[in-house]
């Protein structure tokens, strides 16, 4: 029993340490509201995906230019509607963009691996008045 528990307890430890892990490279590959504009005048722009939940949206119906609404707990069900090919940018209201980071580990697994959160979210693309456009 002692061998069991301690084998439970590394692999949780491991596990916490991965995620600590992927969470610091995320941070560092998080763009800026600023960088997002330029990117998305760009020849290849990313594709944009607003991960707020139902309720959040319904707050503002406003979304990023181009962007794709998807609530987070959906994505098991919607990934494949997340193209492959481009550059993913993620944004939603958390602090520190905690749900951003959080899909972008679960993209990960379903082979989505150039995905960046927005850094501030919706709020600090708002703040700098760059456009949104009307949800349905």
């Amino acid at each position: 029993i002692p061998l069991v528990i301690g084998a439970i307890v590394l692999f949780w430890i491991w596990r916490v340490y991965e995620k600590r892990r992927i969470m610091r490279t995320l941070r560092g590959r998080r763009l800026t509201p600023e960088e997002l504009q330029l990117r998305l005048a760009s020849e290849n722009p990313p594709r944009v995906v607003d991960l707020r939940t139902a309720i959040a949206f319904e707050l503002t119906r406003e979304l990023l230019p181009g962007a794709i609404r998807m609530d987070p707990e959906d994505l098991e069900q919607r990934h494949k509607e997340i193209p492959r090919d481009c550059d993913i940018v993620l944004y939603c209201t958390c602090p520190n963009e905690n749900t951003s980071a959080r899909v972008a580990l679960a993209l990960k697994k379903y082979g989505i691996d150039r995905v960046f959160p927005l850094q501030g979210g919706l709020e600090a693309w708002l703040e700098r008045g760059y456009p949104v456009q009307r949800g349905p």
